[in-house]
Order: structure tokens, then sequence, then C-alpha cells
């Protein structure tokens, strides 16, 4: 028997079928952040093709968490396609190990895990920072393009405006700006024509003919400050912070190695950054251990006469119980080095039970059911 020739089948088959259920799930799940998506920036302003680009940054973040289960569920729906079809008892009953059977398993587990770690820390960290650098700059763009006259507006954080008129040039008419973004010192813009425009991130209001009125009680210099041409900076604190704020979720790996000194700024952003790198680290680990749950608990029915349901209703819920422990483990932010020694603990001990149940001797799973196929 051309073992090699089986290994390919098996993979293939398995790599098949863990495409087609992520591609399912991944669309699924996709569908259902585009609605919340548009909710939140439909009609902003923005293009279709620019909407779908922003929703497709969310793509990778997604399958950092759907890999897993998709492998687990291509796992199960596999082995017992095998039993089903008695392909399993015909490879046992030839001399067929569990570890030649486990071998492309663990070769396509091996590949997802590469993938894993390039989507855990580089590619979905990278795509969601920038995820939502664009959904705040289409929300604060909203509000200066959507601006109309005839009432009041706040068209920026802290800024609230008026115009009279639209001329036939498209010059809003008799402007009227309140600015309040600095509480201690508002000032009110008044002009006799304005608009707004847009230099790449930025926005500014460009105004002729007006006055400043320094609106400040506290100052014994109030008073009106005449200008032909004024630009007024729509959003500027908004683009110098918007390079600074940073999750810890949306570190990459070089980011965590060496730490960036805006980061280091924020109050409480190691801790919640090492804690966000041991949860990437450890939902590395469920390709495995979901890849062994469902290669033990499928091939545990055997010749179990009343279907597979049982078996993957159990194997849901051991992954799920693991996934549990992973947050609950890897949340535990006060104690950093004791919190790694329990992920490891807890990561062997279903690998370990798992292995155990595949390879003890007595409890060889082809062993018995070679036997059974004998009698």
């Amino acid at each position: 028997m051309n073992q090699t020739l089986i290994e390919r089948y098996i993979g293939l088959r398995l790599l098949r079928t863990f495409l087609v259920v992520t591609l399912v799930f991944t669309l699924v799940v996709w569908l259902i952040q585009t609605l919340n998506l548009i909710d939140n920036i439909g009609g902003k302003g923005t293009t279709i093709i620019g909407f779908l680009g922003i929703s497709l940054l969310g793509i990778p973040n997604l399958l950092s968490y759907i890999l897993p289960p998709a492998l687990l569920i291509a796992v199960l729906t596999q082995m017992i396609r095998l039993l089903q079809d008695r392909e399993y008892f015909a490879l046992s009953a030839a001399g067929f190990s569990p570890r030649r059977l486990l071998q492309p398993i663990l070769l396509v587990v091996g590949f997802l895990v590469v993938i894993q770690l390039l989507l855990s820390f580089l590619i979905a960290p990278t795509a969601t920072h920038f995820l939502r650098q664009q959904k705040n700059a289409v929300s604060k763009n909203f509000v200066t393009d959507a601006f109309a006259p005839g009432s009041f507006q706040d068209i920026a954080p802290g800024i609230t405006a008026f115009a009279d008129s639209l001329s036939e040039t498209g010059e809003l008419q008799q402007v009227l700006i309140y600015d309040y973004s600095d509480i201690s010192h508002p000032v009110t813009y008044t002009a006799r024509e304005g608009r707004i425009t847009r230099t790449g991130p930025k926005t500014f209001f460009l105004l002729s003919d007006g006055y400043i009125h320094d609106d400040n009680d506290a100052q014994d210099n109030r008073g009106l400050i005449v200008f032909s041409e004024y630009v007024l900076p729509l959003n500027a604190d908004a683009q110098e912070s918007s390079t600074v704020l940073m999750r810890p979720r949306d570190t990459t790996i070089f980011q965590i190695l060496n730490p960036p000194a805006v980061a280091l700024q924020q109050k409480d952003f190691l801790p919640r950054m090492y804690k966000s790198a041991r949860e990437r680290v450890a939902n590395i680990t469920t390709l495995l251990v979901f890849a062994f749950l469902g290669f033990v608990v499928a091939t545990t029915a055997g010749m179990q006469r009343t279907g597979y349901g049982r078996q993957v209703m159990i194997a849901s819920s051991f992954a799920i119980i693991y996934q549990i422990g992973i947050f609950a483990l890897s949340g535990d932010g006060t104690k950093n080095g004791l919190s790694i020694i329990y992920l490891g603990i807890w990561f062997c001990l279903y690998a370990g039970v798992c292995v155990w149940l595949i390879f003890a001797p007595g409890l060889r799973e082809f062993a018995w059911a070679a036997r059974k196929q004998a009698q």
C-alpha cells in the first residue's frame, strides 16, 4: 500500500474541507460586521469601493479567530467520513498506524500555525489599526462634508457653525463660527463668506472678509481682529492624536519587542499589551489542540450505530472549555510569569490527554477498530 499517496489523499481532503468551512464562516461574520459598518459610516461621503476597502480590513482579525474552529470542524468531518465509508477500518486492517494517519493532519496544522502567527502578530494588528484610523477619518469628515446653510451644526469637536445661504459658486454666505474647543478661551468668527476644503487628511474652513471676536472675559485685551483671509483648521487636534493612540491589540511583534515611546505614555499600556500577546500566543495552540480533539472524539465513535452527533457535541464542548481557559488564564495580568506557566499546563493537559488516548497501549483506536473489523 502506497502510504505516501494515502497521506496526500487524506491531507488534501482535510485542506479542501478546511478552506470551504473557513470561507463560509468568514463570509457570514464579514457580512454581519459589514452591516454594522454600514450603520456607522454608510453614506458618510464614502464611495462603494472605499467602503468595501474599509470593510475588508477587518478580515485578517476575523481569520485569527475563525481558523481554529474551522480546523476542528474539518477534522471531525473528514474523520467521520472515513468511518462512514469504512475507509478508516480498511486502513487500520492494512497496518496504517495512528501516527501515519495523524501525519497529514499535523502537516496541515503546521502550515496553519505559520499563517496564524503572521495574522496574529503582523497582518491583523496592522489592518485593525488602519481600519480604526479610516473609520475615525470618515466619521470626522462626514460632518464637514454634510454641512449645509440654514441651521447651526457641529462641524468638529468643539466647533459650531452657521451659514445663511449658499452662493451659485458654492461659497457659504454670512458665516458664523463659535470655537469652544478650548473652554478657557472661546473664540467667535464671523465672515462674509467661506468654504470647507480638505488637503490630504486635514480639513480647513477658509473664511473671507471677517472678524475674530475674543470671548474671554478674563482678558483685558478683548476686541476685534479684522481679516481678509483666514484659515481655521477643523481637525488639527484629531490629526495630532491619531498617530499617538494605540491599542494593545494593534501592536505587531516588532512593537511588542520594542514598544514605541508614544505607547509607553499611555496608562497601563505595557501590562495590557503583554496580556494581548499571551492571548494571541495561546490562541495559536488551539490549532493543535482542536486537531487532536477532532481526531480523538471522532475515532472513539467507532462502530456506533446511533450516529456521530454526540461526538460532535463532545468535541465542541471540550473546545469551548479550552478556549475559555485560555482567556481566563492569559487575562491574569497581575502575575505574568504564573500566567504563562498556567497556560503551558492548560495546553499540556489537553494535548497530553489526547495523545495518550491515541497512542497508549490498550487504547489504540486502530487496534480496537481492527478487532471490530475482524469479528
